[in-house]
């Protein structure tokens, strides 16, 4: 087990990458190969998940359990419940009690509650702060993925589900200024806007009447839009500063398709059909060019990476 790019660390990414795209892959073509892909290794996980403590490096006073953070638990986890999400439908009710019950709701509880030895993780969710909105929207779509309403409210709502102490709905009041800047500065708003557009779609997807494109005067709009207004193309001279301009302007690509029902001249191409399963999302891709629709708002970071 090691740290940020050890072989464990990275192997673990790697994992859930290739099961968020093979769920994908699964939707777009209907191969049941890339379903079988997906539940096989989280029944794996499943199996594993349990009997695994905190992880043996103590280089973050939140350890993680497949992770040395629970910071990367939760990043793992969002992608993960899109692919089991994406693949819901092909497995029997017994496969996905063993997965929901083993994976999903324990590594959900561990991200809200930690364990024993650590119980730090309750103040981190509900804190206001970029890793507990990647825990908020890990929490919140496992739970969407499994229909568990209890999870979800907390993940909106923070751990007391009243709204006032944590939450998602709470971050987004707390993290933005009233045009969209993000409380922790420009590197941290390329990150955190990720799990802001891709819960929010959920959030639309499964509870339109909370409006969430539309709360705070569309704050989450504002916020694709500043990251627009501070980010430039490659300065060849400055390394670094290419380095944030490039990776900015790919999270902001992918937050435009996302928010804006017109947004123009996006010369993207996109050919896939509709999805079959749409427990978190739904929509339906085809060509675009230079101006689109997308009137369900399908989260689509694959097209990106």
């Amino acid at each position: 087990a090691g740290g940020g790019g050890s072989v464990a660390h990275e192997q673990h990414k790697t994992n859930y990458y290739a099961m968020f795209h093979c769920g994908l892959a699964y939707q777009y073509t209907g191969d049941k190969r890339y379903a079988k892909f997906v539940a096989d290794m989280l029944t794996d996980y499943a199996k594993k998940y349990p009997g695994w403590g905190l992880h043996p490096l103590t280089l973050s006073a939140l350890r993680g359990r497949l992770f040395w953070q629970t910071l990367n638990e939760s990043v793992w986890l969002v992608h993960t419940s899109v692919a089991y999400d994406c693949i819901y439908n092909t497995l029997s009710k017994d496969q996905r009690r063993f997965i929901e019950k083993n994976l999903l709701e324990n590594m959900a509880d561990f991200i809200m509650n930690g364990c024993e030895g650590q119980r730090k993780n309750h103040e981190m969710f509900n804190h206001m702060h970029n890793h507990a909105t990647w825990a908020t929207a890990a929490v919140g779509m496992a739970g969407m993925a499994m229909n568990n309403e209890t999870l979800v409210r907390k993940a909106l709502y923070g751990s007391d589900e009243t709204g006032k102490n944590g939450g998602f709905i709470r971050q987004m009041d707390w993290l933005f200024s009233p045009d969209g800047y993000y409380a922790e500065g420009a590197y941290y708003e390329r990150y955190a806007i990720w799990p802001f557009v891709m819960f929010a779609q959920c959030i639309q997807h499964n509870k339109p009447e909370l409006k969430i494109f539309e709360y705070r005067d569309s704050i989450l709009k504002k916020a694709a839009d500043a990251l627009v207004q501070m980010s430039y193309e490659r300065l060849p001279s400055e390394s670094e500063s290419w380095i944030f301009g490039f990776t900015a302007f790919r999270q902001i690509r992918f937050c435009c398709i996302s928010v804006d029902r017109h947004f123009p001249k996006v010369s993207a191409h996109i050919l896939y059909t509709k999805l079959r399963h749409p427990r978190l999302y739904q929509a339906e891709f085809f060509f675009i060019y230079e101006e689109f629709d997308l009137y369900r708002s399908l989260t689509i970071p694959v097209v990106w990476h």
